[in-house]
């Protein structure tokens, strides 16, 4: 018998990877790897656009500023910081989108609308730590299975 929990989380790193274009299977030591030895800006521009962010958005996610995430030379990788960040986010938009039934418009819309649950705030301006990703993991997973409130 397989933990419903497991497949889930198994699940998001594998549709997190497929965001960030990497064709791979969700293995733990590959993904620690990758952000060990930074994800790149071709990556983060991939997620960027398959959850309609806009740079100073992403840029505030991730904690650097717009500016610098446009100005990287070809062969350059984040930080580990950052690009734990930046996994971190395309765990979410990848459980996003699948809440939303493969719809990424209406999970953009979600993102940028103010919530009830979130005392008045987007969920957006939550995810620029990773506590605020958490809570905003935690509101999807409640939309996910209909006790949103």
């Amino acid at each position: 018998m397989t933990n419903p929990n497991f497949d889930t989380m198994f699940s998001r790193k594998s549709e997190a990877l497929k965001l960030l274009g990497i064709r791979s299977k969700a293995d733990d030591f590959k993904i620690f790897e990758l952000i060990k030895n930074g994800l790149t800006p071709k990556q983060c521009e991939r997620v960027r656009k398959s959850l309609r962010l806009s740079s100073t958005e992403i840029s505030s996610i991730l904690g650097i500023s717009a500016k610098s995430l446009q100005n990287k030379p070809t062969g350059y990788n984040f930080s580990s910081s950052v690009s734990d960040s930046l996994f971190k986010l395309a765990e979410l938009g990848a459980f996003g989108i699948d809440v939303w039934n493969g719809d990424s418009k209406i999970f953009s819309d979600w993102l940028h609308s103010e919530l009830a649950p979130l005392k008045g705030k987007t969920p957006l301006q939550l995810m620029t730590n990773m506590y605020g990703m958490e809570v905003v993991f935690q509101l999807m997973g409640r939309v996910k299975h209909g006790v949103y409130s």
